[in-house]
């Protein structure tokens, strides 16, 4: 089993939407045993939120179903738990390197890992429900690139 966590800040963005795309994606290709998927975040300020509504409202418009979700932060036993542990942005990447110095290879930028020409994911908090557009289609295509490594 293949054991990935999405990171980003506050968890109700940028990771909790690639969570919902990779869950997705798996359960459409029929491969749901071979993962377990989970996102968190760096920061504490959302712990046991819902995603953004706007992450919500973008997921739906896929038909990516993502219910019951709430945010976690990074916790030292996610870096013995998971295989891939995959930073949205430099900032939560170097958070992780700092935190668990011991666990460096389980910790890479998400875009740079998949290959991406882009190297971070924008954070589309402070913007409109097109930046979660826009991250959404980012998203979706390096969680397809992601697929075709893993």
């Amino acid at each position: 089993m293949k054991k990935i966590l999405f990171v980003c800040l506050g968890n109700i963005c940028r990771s909790p939407m690639a969570e919902a795309i990779l869950k997705h994606k798996v359960m459409q290709r029929h491969d749901r045993h071979e993962f377990h998927i989970e996102s968190a975040g760096t920061g504490d300020w959302h712990i046991g939120h819902a995603p953004d509504e706007r992450t919500l409202k973008t997921l739906l418009e896929q038909n990516c179903v993502f219910e019951g979700k709430q945010a976690q932060q990074v916790q030292m036993h996610h870096f013995d738990f998971f295989d891939l542990i995959l930073a949205m942005d430099r900032k939560n990447y170097l958070d992780l390197k700092n935190l668990s110095p011991i666990h460096q290879s389980k910790v890479h930028l998400f875009l740079d890992y998949v290959g991406h020409d882009l190297k971070e994911v924008p954070d589309p908090y402070y913007q409109d429900t097109r930046a979660f557009q826009s991250v959404y289609r980012l998203l979706d295509e390096a969680i397809e690139k992601l697929l075709g490594t893993l």
